[in-house]
């Protein structure tokens, strides 16, 4: 099962607020940054787990002209990570498992310890449209993870983009 709720309200006649909220079990495609992880299975006991996930989106689009806009962006993603996934991960490093996903293809060997928990993520870009067809943009991306064992991290990443439609 699963839920998906979004909306935007606009503020200005251009600027906007936006949201989308998603939850349920088995539908970490439809949750951002939450890949591979809608099905667990455990190659021990033969058995799996649908796991639950749910994640937020909260922004602001602003136009500062007609041509060029920018995007506020926070969001958190979180997976209740299945009971067999976290035994394992209790403590260990390099405990490897079968990770079935339903929304990718094939089976995957990695390591426990490196299962996403939580995600959140702030993002900033600018994005200039000099035509109907035609976009520049740059985008900054903060985000903060934390593995099913505890483990955190945080990674930045600045992009620039290029889009042309025919």
């Amino acid at each position: 099962w699963g839920l998906w709720v979004s909306s935007r309200m606009f503020v200005t006649e251009s600027d906007s607020l936006f949201f989308n909220y998603s939850a349920g079990k088995g539908i970490v495609y439809y949750i951002f940054d939450l890949p591979n992880q809608s099905l667990a299975y455990d190659n021990t006991t033969k058995t799996h787990s649908v796991q639950f996930a749910h994640g937020i989106i909260v922004g602001f689009e602003h136009y500062w002209t007609d041509h060029l806009r920018s995007n506020f962006i926070a969001g958190l993603s979180q997976v209740n990570n299945a009971r067999f996934l976290k035994n394992y991960a209790a403590g260990r490093q390099n405990m490897p498992y079968d990770f079935v996903s339903t929304d990718s293809i094939g089976t995957y060997q990695t390591d426990v310890s490196f299962v996403n928990h939580r995600i959140q993520h702030f993002i900033v870009n600018l994005i200039y449209k000099p035509t109907a067809s035609l976009e520049f943009g740059v985008e900054y991306n903060h985000a903060k993870r934390t593995t099913i064992n505890g483990q955190q991290g945080v990674g930045k990443r600045f992009q620039i983009s290029c889009i042309y439609r025919f």
